[in-house]
């Protein structure tokens, strides 16, 4: 977490929904903004990159990639979602639609989201060396 929130405050990225309702604001003539565009998720209130949740994500898949090997299949039951469950086949499953769930909800960008999957792979392998 350190890591991350450390990126997050010296980048200071904006999020999709200030991207988006202030195009018209960002000194390119051949954007506009959109003023009342909302993401599916709420917007949390940190800068976007890099995405926390693919930073967590990948390095957790990573460590136990390592303890417990590349095959280890599981199943998610959503509690927002009755009757609806998600399987995996690999951590790395798990931690890529983690990661990219939150593009698709709008709160992060497919930069946010690669910057985070690196940051995650790289904390890992410092504990991993540990």
């Amino acid at each position: 977490m350190i890591a991350f929130y450390e990126a997050k405050y010296h980048y200071r990225i904006w999020r999709p929904i200030t991207a988006i309702r202030l195009a018209g604001d960002d000194g390119n003539p051949a954007t506009d903004g959109v003023p009342d565009w909302s993401s599916l998720a709420t917007t949390p209130a940190d800068p976007a990159y890099p995405g926390a949740h693919s930073v967590v994500s990948q390095a957790g898949a990573l460590v136990l990639r390592q303890e417990y090997g590349p095959r280890w299949s599981l199943a998610v039951t959503s509690e927002a979602l009755p009757g609806v469950t998600r399987r995996f086949a690999t951590f790395q499953d798990v931690a890529d639609e983690a990661g990219s769930s939150r593009i698709v909800a709008g709160v992060h960008t497919r930069l946010d989201h690669d910057a985070g999957r690196q940051l995650g792979l790289d904390v890992a392998a410092f504990v991993l060396r540990a």
